[in-house]
């Protein structure tokens, strides 16, 4: 069955470096190589499930919710969260981020990618992951990422332009089953619940899919900055 996940980016801003000498170099139909770095800080993900809400006095079904979310918590604490940490991999986070960069740079300046460093790239991209984490509130489940974006010039080393941002982007999924009453119950009640009933590999893709939004989301500043060299 094939899974769709419906991804709804927050972006959250802090404080940001942006580097931009895109006037000096032509990026237009370049070859460009793609690589990715993980930090030794963003080695292993956090995930933080320890976030419940509490039923108002006399809400009977905040009462039953709390308690569903309860037995969430106590399955996410031993079999989940082993599952989590499995299909969590920052490998996979920082390539979604990149690859939804690529995809910007292709779309926008008709690059052509390449992964192995040869003679023909004159400029490299380089994404790099500085922290992820996984975390769930009472409005559903989050990744968050901190990471930083680089193009440089491989014939004098310049840093061409740099950005770097720390995201959230919060995870639903949609069509993953046909929907029942009870499926709308337990979505109402928390993803944590929902995330249950996925196996490893549909967590990782769910990941790699909030991680490439991450990397588009990134990409706008690069759009931007591409729209006002050409002064529109």
């Amino acid at each position: 069955m094939k899974i769709v996940y419906l991804l709804i980016a927050v972006i959250i801003f802090s404080a940001c470096s942006h580097t931009n000498k895109l006037k000096h170099y032509n990026l237009e139909g370049q070859t460009i190589l793609f690589e990715e770095i993980i930090l030794s800080s963003a080695g292993e993900a956090i995930i933080d499930f320890g976030n419940t809400p509490t039923a108002k006095k006399g809400d009977i079904i905040g009462t039953v919710k709390d308690v569903a979310l309860s037995v969430g918590n106590t399955i996410l604490t031993y079999e989940m969260e082993r599952r989590l940490r499995n299909a969590s991999r920052p490998d996979s986070v920082v390539k979604g981020i990149s690859k939804g960069f690529e995809t910007s740079m292709i779309k926008f300046l008709r690059i052509d990618p390449i992964y192995k460093l040869n003679d023909r790239s004159n400029f490299i991209v380089t994404t790099i992951l500085e922290r992820f984490k996984m975390y769930s509130t009472t409005s559903g489940v989050f990744i968050q990422v901190s990471a930083t974006i680089e193009i440089i010039c491989r014939n004098d080393g310049v840093r061409i332009w740099n950005y770097d941002d720390t995201e959230t982007v919060r995870i639903r999924r949609d069509n993953y089953l046909e929907t029942t009453a009870q499926q709308v119950f337990l979505g109402e009640i928390s993803q944590m619940v929902e995330l249950a009933t996925l196996s490893e590999e549909q967590i990782r893709n769910a990941i790699y899919s909030a991680a490439f939004q991450i990397g588009r989301n990134m990409s706008e500043t690069l759009r931007k900055d591409i729209a006002k060299l050409k002064g529109r």
